[in-house]
């Protein structure tokens, strides 16, 4: 389903049109929200036949047939386009991360953390048509290594939660007691700073834009 609701973001066209429902239909797929994934109103806003009308594809010249030809041409290339899509995506998401951990934090952008930002995405086990993808700060042992980092320290990932929900840990080492009181100089105390959801959210937009503009490049010289 996500892969259908992309190609009705690229073609910008709603879902009941791109599947050809019948009219008879549509009530029942009112459920269907908006092809824009940052408004959250339904396509339909009535349920009842009277209501209902396909809107006209006059605006794009294609009638539907044609749009599935368009597809038809490109379809088996659609998951591979998506992927690089996605990739092009959470780039966004990496730059923003590494802005924030300068201007949130003060590290350096040649450190340790900047240098474990990155990305993650693969095909679901189920198949092709669900991508799942992430991006963030990550453990890896490469870096770990380039940097001087032993078992014994805080890997970038286990830095990257403190940052992003804070923590109040004991000086000694020692886990707190529930219900213990301490006092401040007994503890390490961090206050939340949310490198990455923070460049997650402030991002939607252009990272929107990116993956409508990778993919609509990918699937023209598809189409060629």
């Amino acid at each position: 389903m996500l892969l259908k609701k992309r190609i009705c973001e690229t073609l910008h066209r709603p879902m009941f049109e791109v599947e050809e429902w019948p009219s008879s239909e549509l009530e029942h797929w009112s459920i269907f929200f908006s092809i824009d994934d940052n408004k959250d109103s339904p396509i339909m806003k009535q349920k009842t036949h009277e209501n209902i009308s396909i809107i006209s594809l006059k605006q794009s010249g294609l009638k539907i047939s044609e749009i599935a030809k368009e597809l038809d041409r490109f379809a088996d290339s659609i998951p591979e386009i998506s992927k690089k899509s996605l990739e092009a995506r959470l780039a966004i998401v990496e730059v923003k991360i590494k802005q924030n951990l300068t201007s949130m934090t003060g590290a350096s952008s040649t450190g340790y953390l900047h240098s474990s930002v990155g990305q993650s995405s693969a095909f679901s086990k189920q198949g092709k048509d669900v991508i799942l993808g992430t991006a963030g700060i990550y453990h890896m042992d490469s870096v770990s290594a380039k940097f001087g980092k032993t078992e014994k320290d805080l890997n970038a990932a286990q830095i990257a939660y403190w940052l992003e929900f804070g923590t109040s840990r004991l000086r000694s080492g020692k886990r707190k007691v529930r219900g213990v009181e301490y006092n401040e100089e007994d503890l390490i105390q961090m206050n939340a700073r949310p490198v990455i959801s923070n460049a997650f959210y402030t991002s939607m937009d252009e990272q929107s834009a990116e993956f409508k503009r990778v993919f609509n490049q990918l699937a023209d010289k598809k189409k060629g």
